[in-house]
């Protein structure tokens, strides 16, 4: 794919563990209007899509114009397993260094965690890898946000070193709440970057 000057990426972590399962439709359907939205923009925006679990950190859209994304479909995401938090942002982060390291022009970075649980199968990457991962990459001005369900987001999310401001819970049963409250996040910090202005 030719790379464009002054893109933007969003890179989409997205919980594909067994305790997702009871929302499954609302999750696509949810992130079906999160692809929606990005779309009303017209500036360039790629997104690479990575849900996870215990049976593999899967790519869905591997740094796709968002135009051309087309809609998630039950085949495309099936929540089953464990929840290698740390192992899928530690690989998100890996893979969308390796694009950046490439591209020919400016690159900003959106990077947005979705999950309803806590780390619980990681084995590659320890929390506090991953927290000197983020922290480094927030200094360079990558935006971090993070979306958590039964737990305490600004607590886990602060673990993770990520910025307080960039965190918020969401209610389990409603993730296309959640997700279009993303889309709409992720818009307003892309026009932000955009300006040059950094988190």
């Amino acid at each position: 794919m030719e790379k464009k000057a002054n893109e933007t990426i969003v890179t989409f972590m997205l919980d594909e563990s067994g305790s997702m399962d009871p929302v499954r439709d609302r999750t696509i359907s949810g992130f079906n209007e999160y692809i929606g939205i990005l779309k009303s923009d017209d500036t360039p925006t790629l997104l690479r899509l990575m849900p996870f679990n215990s049976m593999g950190i899967r790519t869905v859209y591997d740094f796709e114009e968002v135009e051309s994304v087309p809609d998630m479909t039950a085949d495309g995401y099936r929540p089953d397993s464990l929840t290698p938090l740390y192992d899928a942002i530690g690989q998100g982060i890996g893979d969308t260094d390796a694009y950046v390291d490439k591209a020919d022009g400016s690159v900003d970075v959106i990077f947005t965690i979705v999950t309803d649980g806590l780390e619980n199968d990681s084995s590659r990457y320890s929390r506090r890898r991953i927290f000197e991962m983020i922290s480094d990459r927030q200094e360079k001005g990558w935006v971090f946000t993070f979306l958590g369900a039964n737990q305490d987001s600004w607590e886990q999310g602060g673990r993770l070193g990520i910025r307080r401001g960039f965190t918020s819970n969401y209610d389990a049963g409603s993730p296309d709440e959640a997700l279009r409250r993303t889309a709409y996040y992720n818009l307003g910090s892309k026009a932000s970057l955009r300006r040059g202005i950094k988190p």
